[in-house]
């Protein structure tokens, strides 16, 4: 009876281990993907500043937008 017991056990600790890694996985995949998102959000977020900051500086006119040491 001890035995089977243990068995059981074991084959319970077996199939928990399976499924811890399942979900480690799946939280390591959930972790790389919210970091890909951020990143692409944050350089998105970049390109549309330095775009605006160029119409901004082409809508002073040509004058305006240069620095002081070239106009």
């Amino acid at each position: 009876m001890r035995v089977e017991k243990n068995a059981h056990i074991a084959g319970d600790n077996e199939l928990f281990g399976v499924l811890l890694r399942i979900v480690g996985n799946t939280f390591d995949e959930q972790a790389t993907l919210a970091s890909n998102v951020l990143l692409t959000t944050a350089k998105k977020n970049a390109r549309e500043e330095r775009q605006a900051a160029r119409r901004e500086t082409a809508a002073r006119g040509p004058e305006e937008g240069l620095p002081l040491a070239k106009r």
